[in-house]
């Protein structure tokens, strides 16, 4: 250390160019890095702007009935609100954001603009030296050049995966028997999840409980919640709500692919016996193509009787009670009849047919006020199974109980209250299923793009 003593004792002049030179030296380093910190700070800004136009814009187009022009103007007036007070000059921010509109595949990261279908929306806010924009804003970088400040961000709808591939609950689910599920499935309660003792569950699905709840020991340990922000928190909903939903049908604005004309059809069918009036229909009782409006008496049964219903929307305030050997396929059956039997089918259950499973434009739905009540076997191919449907978000949860053996293929089930399995359940997914015909909520991401 004899140097070293040496070189501070040094009075010769040789100590304050050195200085100098350290000093420089680190006033520039922390000059870059407060300018680095400095401009990453302003682009994280941008970005907030700009991922909040492209969420309001979707919003604009789910939740307004503007156009494509008027939803542009409401996402900036959103942004330019959200952010405060003077924050954000409106008329600068239309100089430098372009909205896109179109569909987004968030796989293969590819945005097609296509304003006919605006289900994403690119947002780019584009602050260019290069073309001259009187709104340009350069930054000095540590590389030593002026930087153009740049961000893109999409939003778009998509449908969770329990609405078309697996059981979800905002109660508590039950399987007392076997359980099988492989593909990308989806198993969901909001409340908490009770497996039998043998179960099979593929790697590729999503399992999750909220943050929490009780679940099996072998279960949580083979397959931890997969931390997909949507399925940790997620809360159910059917359009906006059920009677929402249900009046929009019989409105003719929910589109069907085999409906061909969205005038209602009122069908009239002639109530049997007194101290237990049913009403005993077949398929050839109603209209394909149509939607079919069928009203009930306060304690009336509409009996579906043995054949295929198919092609066609059924709406009803009946009780639904199904015979033995019928089959529901590429139809829905909406009931608004409450009460933990709404639909009976102590006969077993077919929806869908097993060829058509995976197709895209075939579909079943059935989607009821209340529950279901099913002592037999249940086949849903290409099908929804939807109970309990204005019980979302309540405190007071109603069973739903499936008593027989159940096949699923490319389907979903889901209830706004408690569901319980007491057979065997086998699940197989569709790869290529999409939600076409489904009962989708349009749920709202962003990211970068």
């Amino acid at each position: 250390m004899t140097w070293l003593r040496k070189f501070w004792q040094d009075c010769h002049g040789g100590l304050s160019p050195s200085i100098a030179i350290i000093m420089m030296y680190l006033i520039t380093v922390c000059g870059m890095g407060a300018n680095a910190a400095y401009l990453m700070t302003q682009k994280m800004r941008i970005e907030g702007v700009a991922e909040v136009i492209a969420l309001e814009a979707m919003r604009g187009i789910r939740d307004t009935n503007r156009d494509l022009d008027g939803v542009r103007n409401y996402a900036m007036q959103r942004a330019t609100d959200a952010s405060g007070t003077n924050s954000i000059d409106i008329n600068l921010l239309k100089s430098v954001t372009t909205i896109q509109f179109g569909t987004f595949d968030q796989d293969a990261m590819a945005f097609t603009e296509d304003e006919t279908n605006p289900r994403a929306a690119v947002v780019t806010l584009d602050f260019t030296a290069d073309n001259g924009h009187p709104a340009r804003r350069l930054y000095y970088t540590t590389a030593g050049r002026f930087t153009d400040m740049s961000v893109r961000r999409v939003a778009q709808f998509y449908t969770p995966r329990c609405y078309t591939s697996g059981i979800a609950s905002e109660g508590r689910l039950t399987f007392s028997s076997s359980l099988s599920m492989t593909g990308k499935y989806c198993l969901r309660s909001n409340d908490r999840i009770s497996l039998g003792s043998t179960w099979s569950l593929g790697n590729d699905g999503i399992i999750s409980v909220p943050p929490g709840a009780p679940i099996q020991s072998r279960l949580k340990n083979t397959h931890e919640d997969s931390g997909v922000l949507e399925y940790r928190n997620w809360k159910m909903q059917i359009s906006k709500d059920f009677m929402g939903y249900f009046n929009a049908v019989k409105g003719g604005k929910v589109k069907f692919p085999y409906v061909t004309n969205y005038r209602n059809i009122k069908v009239h069918i002639p109530r049997i016996g007194k101290r237990k009036p049913w009403r005993h229909a077949r398929p050839h009782d109603f209209h394909q193509g149509r939607i079919n409006y069928v009203t009930c008496w306060n304690k009336d049964t509409l009996v579906f009787k043995a054949g295929t219903y198919s092609n066609m929307v059924i709406v009803t305030d009946c009780r639904v009670d199904i015979s033995r050997y019928v089959s529901f396929n590429n139809m829905m059956l909406i009931t608004t009849k409450g009460g933990k039997d709404a639909i009976e089918a102590r006969q077993g259950l077919r929806m869908g047919n097993k060829s058509t499973a995976c197709s895209s434009d075939i579909a079943t739905v059935f989607m009821t006020r209340g529950g279901i009540d099913a002592a037999n076997s249940v086949k849903l191919f290409g099908a929804q199974l939807i109970t309990y449907a204005e019980n979302f978000g309540n405190s007071k949860l109603p069973k739903s109980l499936i008593a027989g053996g159940v096949e699923m293929i490319g389907s979903s089930v889901f209830s706004g209250g408690e569901l319980e399995f007491r057979r065997s359940v086998s699940y197989r997914d569709c790869q290529q299923r999409t939600s076409r015909g489904f009962v989708n909520s349009d749920y709202i991401r962003t990211g970068v793009y």
